[in-house]
């Protein structure tokens, strides 16, 4: 499955969970089983532990991973209160930065940046509340390139909150 755009999550229903076939629901173990890439997981004593996760998804042939999390911090209503790790081989042509910037010039919105993560690594970011999303209610979002790996980090009020996950899922990696 390709990247999803980065306003992908601001055109859903208000939710406290994710909406994909329960078919797909599975264990973490299984799903790491399942996948056709290389997976983050965040490591023990992060934001995010694998003792908190309340869901797992794996698309079919283990084209996508997506992992679950109750809410971190939301002090006003946003359409998806919880915190979604979305994983997936990256399939765009070159690199993530050129990636990212293109996608800003040809569909700019109100919200929408670009980050540096730990060790310089480019992320497309959406504040939470844009005046681009009609009712001022999308979540925080990030995407990002690790290894090869899309990493889709959606949910809450606290763009912040996200960065701090997605350092730590870099870290992760190196500690892997």
């Amino acid at each position: 499955m390709a990247r999803t755009g980065s306003l992908a999550h601001s055109f859903l229903v208000a939710t406290d969970k994710p909406i994909y076939p329960e078919k797909w629901r599975t264990s973490l173990e299984d799903a790491l089983k399942g996948i056709k890439f290389d997976s983050y997981i965040p490591a023990e004593g992060s934001r995010l532990s694998v003792d908190q996760l309340t869901d797992v998804f794996l698309f079919p042939e283990g084209s996508a991973l997506v992992l679950a999390y109750p809410p971190i911090t939301s002090t006003d209503a946003v359409r998806q209160n919880f915190v979604e790790v979305y994983e997936a081989p990256w399939t765009e042509q070159g690199d993530a930065l050129t990636t990212f910037e293109t996608e800003l010039e040809a569909n700019p919105a109100d919200g929408q940046a670009l980050s540096t993560l730990a060790d310089g690594i480019p992320a497309l970011t959406v504040q939470p509340r844009s005046k681009t999303d009609l009712e001022h209610a999308n979540a925080a979002y990030l995407e990002f390139n690790l290894n090869g790996t899309y990493i889709q980090i959606s949910g809450g009020d606290s763009l912040d909150d996200l960065v701090s996950i997605a350092n730590e899922l870099i870290q992760s990696a190196h500690a892997a």
